[in-house]
């Protein structure tokens, strides 16, 4: 996550390394053996990508599902409405994060 992290705050605008790390994030922290710790990083590296690069929707939403899943509601909540605010074309996965976020 380190690395793509990097590759992010080089690069702010390649849509490869901020999906990847989105992906890889959520595969961590969501996966079957899923450790608290890690968790905790991968929200910390998606959350600091996505301050590299905002313009990266990829990177919010899996700041805002990484939050829900790991019972953080109002920080979920509050990062998918941020992501419906910056790109309004795509409301449907933030919507459900913050579907989630209320509902947990």
């Amino acid at each position: 996550m380190l690395h793509l992290g990097r590759a992010i705050e080089d690069a702010p605008n390649a849509r490869y390394p901020a999906g990847r790390l989105a992906v890889i994030a959520l595969d961590a922290a969501l996966g079957p053996a899923a450790d608290p710790k890690l968790a905790e990083a991968a929200v910390r590296a998606v959350a600091r990508a996505s301050l590299d690069a905002p313009d990266q929707p990829d990177l919010l939403e899996a700041t805002a599902a990484l939050h829900v899943r790991m019972g953080h509601s109002l920080e979920g909540e509050a990062t998918a409405l941020a992501g419906i605010a910056r790109d309004p074309s795509r409301p449907g996965s933030m919507r459900s994060c913050r579907k989630r976020a209320r509902e947990g």
